[in-house]
């Protein structure tokens, strides 16, 4: 019985994993977008695409994860 249980463990495992890991890569993705001056600019790439008019921080987007992961659980 062992051996049927292992496989859908692991498979478990690796779906949180992954799951962790998209996370991770979308927070990379706002940092650099909205939060992140590069030295040769004076603008981030959203303000320089005219998406936003302002520096972002990532307070806004933890306790929008923060919360939603509460409503959810």
């Amino acid at each position: 019985m062992r051996e049927l249980t292992c496989p859908l463990v692991d498979l478990d495992e690796q779906h949180s994993w992954v799951g962790r890991h998209c996370a991770a890569v979308a927070l990379h993705y706002v940092y650099t977008n909205l939060c992140h001056i590069p030295r040769n600019m004076r603008i981030t790439a959203a303000m320089a695409a005219g998406i936003t008019d302002r520096v972002w921080t990532l307070e806004p987007f933890a306790i929008a994860a923060i919360s939603r992961r509460t409503s959810l659980g």
